[in-house]
């Protein structure tokens, strides 16, 4: 029975992050980072690329991590330089994600889409935080 409202959840949580208004509100929350330059300074890359996404999903990085919804910011750069401000983007994604969603009328999948397991932030395919 567990498997199934698992798997109940798991479709609500993909469809509800697939909606238009949600993609709407994190293309802003991507553009909003190439404006502050957050990525800039996390990358040393001018040319460095983010997308921010719900998915459905574990951590081979950290096996205690179960299975589930998260938060996803996904970095590609170069040669990236620093680290240490994946905390700080991470902070500000789940900020203003927070901000946008609160703006959205109050359904169904934007309460879905709170109930979160975490957020992770992945450079060039690699969980750094």
């Amino acid at each position: 029975m567990t498997d199934n409202n698992e798997n109940q959840d798991k479709v609500k949580f993909l469809k509800a992050g697939e909606k238009q208004a949600i993609k709407d509100v994190l293309e802003a929350i991507e553009d909003k980072l190439y404006e502050r330059g957050k990525l800039v300074t996390l990358t040393g890359d001018s040319e460095s690329e983010v997308s921010i996404v719900y998915e459905w999903t574990g951590c081979d990085d950290h096996p205690d991590d179960e299975e589930g919804p998260y938060l996803i910011i996904r970095i590609n750069a170069e040669n990236p330089k620093e680290t240490e401000i994946a905390e700080e983007i991470c902070d500000y994604v789940n900020e203003k994600v927070n901000e946008l969603l609160e703006g959205l009328d109050s359904s169904e999948d934007v309460e879905v889409l709170k109930d979160l397991f975490g957020e992770q932030v992945i450079l060039n395919g690699r969980l750094i935080y």
